[in-house]
C-alpha cells in the first residue's frame, strides 16, 4: 500500500487506516475526455474517531460495473479495496477497484491516487 500515490494523506490519521475501513460512498462521478475516462469518488469511514472523509480519483478508467448504489440513500460499501494488478502486465491498467463483500462495484484504471482526506 506504499507504493500509492497519496498514501501519507491516510496515514497521517492512523498508520493502520486502511480503505477499507471507508464505507460510505458519498460522491461518485464518471467522466470522460474524448475515450478516455476518469472516475472521482467520495468515501466516509462511519466507525473511525475522527469520522474521516476520502477523496479518491482514477484516470483511464475501463470496464466499470455499479450494481444497487444510490437511491436516495447512503450506499454502504462493504469491503471496498483498490488493488494493484500491474504485475498482470495488461496494457493501461494497473488497479483494480472492487467492493470485495458484496460485488457492487468494479472498475480498472491505469492510474490511482488519494486526492485528499478530511474530518468530517
Amino acid at each position: 500500500m506504499e507504493h500509492i500515490r497519496g498514501i501519507g494523506k491516510l496515514k497521517k490519521f492512523s498508520e493502520s487506516l486502511t480503505l477499507c475501513r471507508f464505507s460510505t460512498l458519498r460522491l461518485f462521478t464518471l467522466d470522460h475526455q474524448g475515450r478516455y475516462a476518469f472516475i472521482h469518488c467520495r468515501l466516509k469511514t462511519e466507525r473511525f474517531d475522527p469520522p474521516l472523509a476520502m477523496d479518491l480519483r482514477f484516470d483511464g478508467v475501463s470496464s466499470v460495473q455499479i450494481k444497487g448504489v444510490g437511491g436516495g440513500i447512503l450506499s454502504q460499501i462493504t469491503g471496498f479495496a483498490v488493488v494493484d494488478i500491474s504485475a498482470k502486465g495488461w496494457e493501461g491498467i494497473n488497479w483494480e477497484a472492487i467492493d470485495y463483500e458484496e460485488g457492487r462495484i468494479r472498475w480498472y484504471a491505469e492510474d490511482f491516487q488519494i486526492l485528499d482526506v478530511v474530518r468530517v
